[in-house]
């Protein structure tokens, strides 16, 4: 999972060496509470046509910006305004990067935004709501550099400005979204959106450790928890239940070589991180705390697709994806391993790769059942989900509009199956 440079200097080190240099960086105060956004107050025709129609389509990619070249992200962007059809746009994360040190591009977040943000969706006709990513995360003292203060100036804006443009939004009219804070639960009339910020440090974390020895205590992770128990309290006393849907930038499954380090918060720098378990254990521990997993895990950070599938003991299956391919390039090779050397190229399907002493759950397991990389031929492209009739079905699509993978979930009895494509 590509952090750009922050661990090129360290390649000689051994296995450790491409854990992420990231360390915790807090966020503004939450509002005293954290109430969901709903679909109809940012968009309430196509809202309206949702709930009447009783079926949705929406985007999904991240990692879509680029310091060097806007290529892929306008490509992806194109592809997806061409595909039509969607209520919206859901980013995992990403959205600007900063170029790397002596390349000679600017760090000026006014203009990293109006070009890898606003130009490349210009066209995109709907809404567009994100998670932040790790390096929408960096915080600077200066608003100018700050990519933290910036994402919460373009996602995170106050309310009662909408539907104004952020002020530095000098390429189109597209206003500032309202969500309410950096982790936020999005309401549309087909599903439950909860979306994670999980910080800037190796392997993702949920709240900073050095205060939670425990690591349940933690502001974000108590939050999930009644988030989970909040959408099944609803469905429980709905007729239309909703699909339950989770986001977060870091992932908690992957099957890369080097996921054992870059999955492992211990393996980076931050402190008292041994109080904080690897994202999959947080997450778990919260499902079964609520007593209410979601239906599919979206994420990024990885610059690549993957699709993989989590098998509880009880034979359900939660679809996972790493949707990471939105523009940044290179494509990432996920045969690449951390103390470096050339990795081995697997053919789907196979296990995922755990990160440092992590075990599954009696009976339980992840498996990579798809990927798109840098050497098999992969593409930028993004992720097309539709809900209908309690089925979730999800198409990756690249840049020349050609479905390259798909599934089909029953959201009742959570089978799954993948579908056949071009």
């Amino acid at each position: 999972m590509a952090d750009d440079k922050d661990s090129d200097s360290a390649k000689s080190k051994g296995a450790d060496s491409c854990a992420e240099n990231g360390t915790w960086t807090s966020a503004p105060k939450p509002p005293s509470k954290l109430q969901p956004l709903d679909f109809a107050t940012i968009d309430p025709a196509e809202n309206a046509r949702v709930a009447t129609a009783g079926s949705m389509t929406f985007m999904m990619t991240g990692c879509s910006g680029d310091p060097d070249t806007p290529t892929h992200t306008r490509a992806v962007a194109a592809a997806m305004v061409g595909a039509g059809g969607a209520a919206f746009f859901y980013h995992l994360g990403d959205v600007t990067y900063v170029p790397d040190k002596g390349s000679g591009g600017t760090d000026d977040e006014r203009t990293l935004w109006n070009d890898q943000f606003y130009a490349a969706y210009t066209s995109f006709p709907k809404q567009i709501v994100s998670i932040a990513g790790n390096h929408d995360g960096k915080l600077s003292s200066h608003h100018k550099t700050s990519q933290l203060t910036n994402y919460m100036a373009n996602f995170c804006a106050d309310a009662s400005a909408w539907p104004h443009p952020w002020k530095h939004n000098s390429t189109d009219k597209r206003p500032a979204m309202i969500q309410p804070f950096v982790y936020w639960r999005f309401e549309t009339p087909l599903a439950h959106f909860i979306g994670l910020y999980t910080n800037v440090v190796n392997g993702g974390m949920l709240d900073e450790p050095a205060p939670h020895a425990d690591f349940r205590a933690g502001a974000q992770y108590k939050w999930l928890v009644g988030e989970l128990s909040a959408v099944k309290a609803a469905n429980a006393q709905s007729t239309s239940k909703k699909a339950v849907l989770l986001a977060l930038h870091y992932p908690p499954y992957s099957g890369a070589a080097n996921f054992d380090v870059r999955g492992d918060q211990s393996k980076g720098p931050t402190p008292h991180a041994k109080h904080a378990p690897y994202l999959a254990v947080a997450l778990q521990q919260a499902f079964a705390a609520a007593g209410q997993r979601p239906d599919v895990i979206f994420s990024a950070h990885a610059h690549l697709f993957q699709r993989l599938s989590y098998h509880y003991a009880d034979g359900t299956v939660v679809p996972c994806l790493i949707v990471g391919c939105g523009g940044h390039s290179p494509l990432e090779d996920l045969s690449e391993p951390c103390a470096g050397g050339k990795g081995v190229q697997r053919p789907a399907p196979f296990p995922a790769v755990v990160p440092g002493t992590f075990a599954f759950p009696k009976g339980e397991s992840a498996v990579v059942e798809y990927y798109e990389d840098g050497i098999s031929g992969g593409m930028f492209g993004f992720l097309q989900v539709t809900i209908e009739a309690r089925t979730l079905s999800a198409r990756f699509v690249d840049t020349s509009r050609t479905v390259r993978d798909g599934f089909v979930l029953d959201l009742d009895s959570h089978t799954y199956r993948a579908t056949p494509v071009a």
